[in-house]
């Protein structure tokens, strides 16, 4: 039987600050910009600035690919990314491929009890009020 290949992505989102100012992402970004680590684009919101890493079966190229995308913005968007969540709620999530289908619940349990705890307490106001960082979201 053959291994099957778990991959791992991500999409997290910024607020994008220009002079320092935050601005929502579509009034900067007209189409995606696509680079040999992933693709930055808008957030189906139009608000945040999201990154959209290359998927990979490491999590030390995921976080690679993420880092190269971080640093890339100010070149090729303009201004900053941004966690502050100034203005708009920003987040992301995980991608997990190649899952089998009776293993999913299981796998996004295991990341929620271990990861939730972290991320849930950064979630400022502003996302939680806008109905996000619930687990197992």
């Amino acid at each position: 039987m053959a291994k099957v290949r778990v991959t791992l992505g991500a999409d997290p989102e910024f607020e994008l600050v220009v002079c320092g100012e935050v601005v929502g992402a579509s009034r900067v970004l007209r189409e995606d910009i696509r680079l040999p680590w992933g693709d930055i684009g808008v957030d189906g919101a139009g608000y945040p600035l999201e990154l959209r890493p290359v998927p990979s079966e490491s999590p030390r190229t995921l976080v690679v690919n993420v880092g190269q995308l971080l640093m890339a913005i100010p070149k090729v968007v303009g201004g900053y990314p941004s966690t502050m969540c100034e203005a708009h709620p920003i987040g992301g999530h995980v991608h997990v491929g190649n899952v089998m289908e009776k293993d999913y619940e299981r796998v996004v349990y295991a990341l929620d009890d271990s990861l939730g705890d972290i991320f849930y307490d950064l979630s400022p106001g502003i996302r939680i009020r806008h109905g996000y960082g619930r687990r197992r979201d």
